[in-house]
């Protein structure tokens, strides 16, 4: 698929000096294709609706690639599954995944990120909850999402109540009914939901993070480097456009 061969004959040589030029600058450029990605849903920020891909993560590389002059479509499996079908090179790339060192022997991670992933926690305007660190939760009831991965810490302290909460919107309906102090959420999910919910303004995230890190668009060891590098380029790029700019409102709120 990604595997061009060129042959070609010179006479003459001018000619052939200026045909091997050509062929050279050509060999570097991929032609336009649909590239097939693949990731796990992860409302609000990678999804399916109405059988169409959407969200923050589908939305920058889907535009990000069409700078690029390529379409890509996007498949939903389980994690594991995702992370396989590209580690063998049966898909392009992956959405929204992190880097660790296993990853990357298997993977491409361009330099740019799509998005830095951050646990905060969400409280009431009215009683706002000044996080600086764990100990910053003691004596309080914070919500959590069952069977959300938060760091060993937040399941484990005993200097607060954990009450878990089968949703994001539930977590957020607990902490405006008195009934939580704090809510720890992804802190773009948990703008997005507020928002929908329309109750943005009765509420404030900590600026400092529980955890956090960066996740990506990575692709398969079979893909081209310059293909890679062109991603991380036009995504850096794209960061500087007033598009851009609309997309990160739709999901970010204030800090608090």
């Amino acid at each position: 698929m990604w595997q061009v061969l060129l042959n070609c004959k010179c006479v003459g040589n001018t000619a052939g000096v200026m045909i091997v030029m050509i062929m050279a600058v050509a060999s570097q450029r991929l032609p336009a294709q649909t590239l097939p990605l693949v990731t796990e849903a992860w409302p609000p920020l990678v999804q399916e609706i109405d059988g169409k891909p959407a969200g923050r993560l589908w939305a920058l590389s889907e535009q990000v690639l069409k700078r690029m002059g390529h379409d890509a479509t996007l498949t939903f499996v389980p994690w594991k599954r995702a992370l396989n079908l590209v580690a063998r090179e049966q898909m392009t790339g992956v959405v929204g995944v992190a880097r660790s060192p296993e990853r990357v022997r298997q993977l491409q991670f361009p330099q740019e990120p799509l998005l830095l992933i951050e646990t905060v926690v969400f409280s009431r305007r009215q009683t706002p909850v000044n996080f600086q660190g764990i100990e910053s939760l003691k004596g309080l009831t914070v919500a959590v999402s069952a069977g959300y991965r938060y760091t060993k810490e937040v399941w484990t302290s005993t200097q607060f109540e954990r009450l878990e909460v089968s949703s994001i919107d539930a977590g957020l309906k607990m902490v405006l009914l008195g009934r939580a102090d704090a809510f720890v959420v992804d802190r773009g999910v948990g703008w997005f939901e507020a928002r929908a919910l329309g109750v943005a303004e009765e509420l404030v995230a900590s600026r400092q993070a529980i955890s956090g890190g960066y996740v990506y668009l990575a692709f398969s060891a079979n893909v081209p480097k310059s293909l890679v590098e062109g991603f991380d380029r036009s995504l850096r790029e794209y960061r500087e456009t007033p598009e851009y700019q609309q997309l990160k409102l739709q999901y970010e709120g204030p800090m608090e």
